[in-house]
């Protein structure tokens, strides 16, 4: 029987990241009555897959900035088939397919080769924990009806980090707004790893080595770097307009083949909503990773919180959860 490796945690921008210390911040999830109910209920939180997020243009907003990145770059670039090869091979399927190499068993060398289709599921949080902007969603018949939960960063890697499954992968970070900042993270992505190509092609060269198969490894390398590159920035990438969400994304990428569906750390399923089949996937969070939750405006704050309370206690949750009523001033 194979041994089981574990899964694998990425930060989209870890630079920014680091300096930041960015898992030890607090993001916030805003949902409505009955989200919250699940979400308490199984302990558990629900990413969706990309292709049914509300935004439908989101998958593809960063060509916009990626065209204006090859036109800054392309006359610079080592490798210069790399902006044909994007336009040729990055498309805007949402499954995306990965070379698996895996031995056969523990105690065979011998190698097995496999393409592996995967899709992405999404976690959205914001920084905000009393925003207006989202708190406009859970509006119904004229009342604001919605909830928010906040945890760190660190408890959704915490939890992620228990999953024994190398194809599947955890990405996390802020979501990128501004194009001038879109265009010049692309910029960067490409050309690093245009200039680690043009490196080890020099290093070669200089060993007096004439490996052609070699060479064609290392561009063909190149290459599935950077469509991998591509295909995890589009979906921290949103339009200038959404600004004011200050959203922070989990990004889970799944295989295709995943089936796990009861008891498992990280389950597939579906969920109904507005009338669609939506697939998702729920990932298990320890009880202690919620420390607070909000009610929006206009909820009746002592009879919410007393049943919020008495269903947090019910449910085996610590005590020290805080609920906190919206200061948000809502002309009625």
């Amino acid at each position: 029987m194979l041994s089981k490796q574990a899964a694998k945690i990425k930060s989209f921008n870890p630079d920014k990241d680091q300096r930041n210390k960015g898992r030890s911040i607090t993001t916030y999830h805003y949902t409505s009555p009955s989200g919250l109910h699940d979400i308490l209920k199984e302990h558990h939180i629900r990413f969706t897959d990309c292709q049914f997020l509300n935004d439908k243009s989101e998958y593809v907003h960063i060509w916009k900035p990626l065209r204006k990145a090859l036109e800054d770059i392309g006359d610079d670039l080592f490798d210069d088939e790399i902006p044909a090869m994007i336009d040729n091979m990055f498309n805007d399927n949402y499954e995306t397919e990965k070379l698996v190499v895996e031995r056969s068993s523990d105690i065979s060398t011998q190698l097995q080769f496999r393409f592996l289709k995967h899709r992405y599921y999404i976690f959205c949080t914001t920084e905000l924990q009393d925003s207006l902007n989202m708190w406009n969603y859970y509006v119904k018949g004229g009342n604001y009806q919605g909830y928010n939960f906040g945890l760190t960063v660190n408890s959704i890697l915490k939890s992620f980090s228990f999953l024994k499954n190398e194809n599947v992968e955890l990405l996390y970070g802020k979501v990128m707004y501004k194009e001038s900042e879109q265009i010049q993270y692309l910029e960067n992505g490409i050309q690093s790893i245009d200039l680690d190509l043009n490196q080890k092609l020099k290093k070669i060269k200089s060993q007096g080595a004439r490996d052609t198969l070699y060479k064609d490894e290392l561009y063909a390398s190149a290459k599935e770097k950077i469509l991998s590159f591509l295909e995890i920035a589009r979906l921290f990438f949103k339009d200038e307009a959404f600004a004011g969400e200050s959203e922070y994304r989990f990004v889970i990428k799944l295989p295709l083949d995943y089936t796990e569906k009861d008891n498992s750390l990280l389950n597939a399923g579906y969920n109904v909503k507005e009338g669609i089949i939506v697939p998702h996937c729920t990932l298990k969070l320890d009880k202690s990773a919620i420390h607070s939750i909000t009610l929006s405006p206009m909820l009746e704050t002592r009879l919410a919180e007393n049943g919020l309370k008495r269903f947090l206690a019910d449910n085996g949750y610590p005590d020290n959860i805080s609920i906190n009523q919206s200061k948000i001033p809502i002309r009625y």
